[in-house]
């Protein structure tokens, strides 16, 4: 029989959901999973009344779910009234909610990295002016094959995720290509022997890592896509040529901004580095 409420100390769905602020769709789903159900039902309209006294387990569910606890394991802790349970509960959603924080704060590092790098590159003023830097040691994610076309090239970047399990998707901008080093002897640009990621941050994977060595590389900006920068490295050899360097290594050719970031072409952006040596 359903408990007889004083009408002042009656609450329907309704007024819950007002005052808490909780969706009255939510309510009716914890009592569907019998997490929070109303203290009294009208079997005549089927409306359902909340009392005051049921308001302290509402506060704690909201309390919960703020700490990011699941429904279901509340429902279960409620069910066993367990001081222990209760405990290693808390304990597990701390450590789930760290690792959050963790993801999050690697996200935080990738949108500074990008739009610094951004900032940057809507900035520069020496594309097609060929340099020598002196560059930091970097460890990239590659995968060594033939590539020719754009679809190969699409292909080949899946084959990498499948072996490092590294999503290309989460490092936009940080997708690269390499000439190989007797192609560029050679002069011969129709090809790419290698696809690249550059992480952003240290990669827990040693599938397919690759450390590009620290020393003097020749360096060119381009304003060209994939499959397009003929000009640019034979500029780039000639500069080397000129110099009196010699080639060390294969090419690394990165997107910096292309067609996805904007329609005017004139803004695209590419950088060229080979490794060079006296």
């Amino acid at each position: 029989m359903a408990k007889q409420l004083d009408p002042v100390n009656e609450f329907t769905v309704g007024e819950v959901s007002k005052l808490y602020g909780i969706p009255e769709s939510a309510l009716r789903y914890y009592d569907k999973i019998g997490l929070f159900k109303p203290i009294s039902v009208n079997q005549e309209t089927g409306y359902r009344y909340y009392a005051t006294e049921q308001f302290e387990l509402l506060n704690i569910i909201q309390y919960l779910k703020y700490l990011g606890m699941p429904l279901k394991e509340m429902k279960q802790h409620f069910e066993k009234r367990d001081e222990q349970y209760f405990l290693q509960l808390l304990i597990h959603c701390k450590s789930v909610n760290e690792n959050k924080i963790n993801e999050l704060a690697v996200i935080q590092h990738r949108f500074n990295q990008r739009i610094e790098e951004l900032q940057t590159s809507l900035n520069i003023t020496d594309v097609g002016v060929a340099r020598i830097e002196t560059l930091p040691q970097r460890n990239i994610l590659c995968v060594r094959e033939q590539i020719r076309t754009r679809p190969e090239m699409e292909l080949s970047l899946k084959r990498l995720e499948q072996i490092t399990r590294v999503k290309a998707s989460l490092f936009i901008g940080r997708v690269g290509v390499s000439i190989a080093q007797q192609s560029l002897l050679e002069r011969d640009f129709s090809k790419y022997s290698a696809i690249s990621i550059f992480p952003e941050e240290i990669i827990d994977s040693e599938q397919s890592l690759v450390t590009l060595t620290a020393g003097e590389y020749a360096c060119i900006y381009c304003r060209s896509t994939l499959f397009d920068s003929d000009q640019y490295y034979g500029q780039l050899l000639d500069y080397i040529d000129e110099k009196g360097y010699s080639i060390a290594g294969d090419s690394v050719e990165r997107i910096i901004i292309d067609q996805f970031i904007t329609n005017n072409s004139q803004k695209h952006l590419s950088s060229i580095q080979i490794p060079v040596k006296r």
